[in-house]
């Protein structure tokens, strides 16, 4: 009698006991009734994959389409399985980076594509800029570091590249010997670029009556000056320096070719003998190009310093009610002369409500040390012909261009001053000499006339 047989064979992906290496096929027997034999129920079974893996950083939210609850951890052929990144991760610790992962049991139980070990954080690149507030020079070899983490890099030629950033609120650290250590509070969101938020510029540490402002801003305006002003003295573009009451003012840097640092040193703070009118020394910032919009595109930021310490930070964002009607002036912070100290600051300000003064009402005007007002903004009558109108402003006369920047000359006073900032005494007789030959400008020799009048 012929015995009759069939051989079946399992699909791909399946085996008689499940396990990879299993058989895969069985036999048939062909009965005397003419049927086949019995055959076991489901004999060829899935190849099995294990139990699913954890991943760091991540968890399961699906497998073969099914919501993870209802997965109990065994992995089958031809299934997959979902994992999903946890918030502030990817799979490749990039912002586009994917948060989804799939992966599916192959032929031969494993996963394919392999899983990573998990999702990395997302971290950033963050490159600055650091420069000497004495001169704008890049500074080399500062220590600049992410607080709290183990980031840290040194300025090669000022700058300087922090990866593995993580993002939010950070605050960056920069350390050199000789220079008054800062920090920076950054908001990050994205890489930083050079240019950006993380630039800063250092001062030179300084004796304690001796005080430093740097500005800083955003390449809108193009230009931005600095003015301090005690009694009847005045330091501003085109007068780099002044003494009187035992007071010494000089601008170290007045930067026409970008956006800062622009820097103004004072000494001997504190050894003013006089009243507040001639004691006080008000800092304010000019809008140059007079935009009237300083205070919404400039993001100008001060940054005070005296002794080894930074003394106050002011971003004009916050301070809005001590910025001009006009919006081309900034009283940014007033020191007091006589006692060494930080007078106010436009954080305290409220609101300016000052009245532009016509040309007869300025030229009539005298300083009356008994009626000094206040402290700021814009204390008493200080620069209040600089809030009036262009029409009898001898810098700016009806039918007449602005000077260009050209001619807008770095300040000869500031680059002879040694770098060490307790040197300015010996330069000083040189400085000054110097400072008058920086008006070269018809308009604005007549302007300096006018404004020595009015001051």
């Amino acid at each position: 009698m012929l015995l009759r047989l069939c051989m079946i064979l399992c699909n791909l992906g399946f085996t008689l006991d499940g396990s990879p290496h299993g058989g895969s096929d069985f036999v048939r027997q062909c009965t005397k009734d003419g049927t086949f034999s019995v055959v076991p129920d489901k004999p060829c079974k899935p190849i099995f994959g294990g139990k699913a893996p954890s991943l760091a950083n991540a968890g399961i939210i699906e497998y073969a389409g099914r919501p993870a609850n209802e997965f109990n951890g065994d992995l089958y052929y031809p299934n997959a399985i979902e994992y999903r990144c946890d918030p502030g991760f990817t799979e490749t610790g990039s912002l586009s980076g994917a948060t989804k992962i799939v992966s599916r049991v192959s032929t031969t139980g494993a996963l394919a594509p392999p899983l990573p070990n998990g999702c990395l954080p997302i971290t950033f690149t963050v490159h600055g800029r650091v420069q000497n507030s004495l001169n704008g020079q890049s500074l080399q070899g500062v220590t600049v570091s992410v607080s709290g983490t183990g980031i840290k890099e040194q300025t090669s030629g000022g700058i300087f590249e922090l990866k593995g950033v993580r993002p939010g609120t950070i605050t960056l650290v920069y350390e050199r010997d000789g220079y008054i250590k800062a920090t920076k509070e950054l908001q990050v969101t994205s890489d930083v670029r050079l240019g950006g938020i993380a630039d800063i510029a250092m001062s030179p540490k300084m004796t304690n009556d001796q005080w430093r402002a740097v500005v800083k801003w955003d390449r809108e305006p193009t230009d931005l000056d600095t003015y301090a002003k005690w009694g009847w003295s005045k330091v501003c573009w085109y007068g780099t320096f002044a003494q009187s009451a035992g007071l010494t003012g000089i601008l170290e840097h007045d930067d026409v070719n970008s956006w800062g640092p622009e820097t103004l040193f004072l000494r001997g703070v504190g050894s003013c003998n006089w009243g507040p009118a001639y004691c006080d020394i008000k800092y304010i910032i000019n809008d140059y190009t007079e935009s009237g919009r300083m205070k919404d595109i400039s993001k100008a930021t001060v940054t005070l310093y005296t002794g080894e310490r930074v003394a106050g930070s002011w971003k004009i964002e916050d301070c809005q009610g001590s910025v001009s009607q006009d919006g081309n002036w900034w009283h940014v912070f007033t020191l007091d002369g006589k006692d060494n100290k930080l007078k106010w600051s436009c954080s305290q300000s409220e609101t300016v409500n000052f009245n532009l003064l016509n040309p007869s009402q300025a030229q009539n005007q005298t300083l009356d040390a008994g009626n000094y007002v206040g402290t700021g903004p814009f204390p008493g009558r200080f620069f209040r012909h600089s809030q009036t109108p262009k029409s009898w402003d001898l810098r700016h006369p009806k039918g007449v261009s602005l000077p260009p920047k050209s001619w807008k000359l770095q300040k000869p006073a500031a680059d002879l001053l040694s770098s060490n900032s307790t040197s300015h005494e010996s330069q000083s007789s040189e400085a000054k000499r110097l400072s008058p030959a920086v008006v070269t400008h018809p308009l604005l020799s007549s302007r300096r006339l006018l404004e020595s009048h009015l001051s």
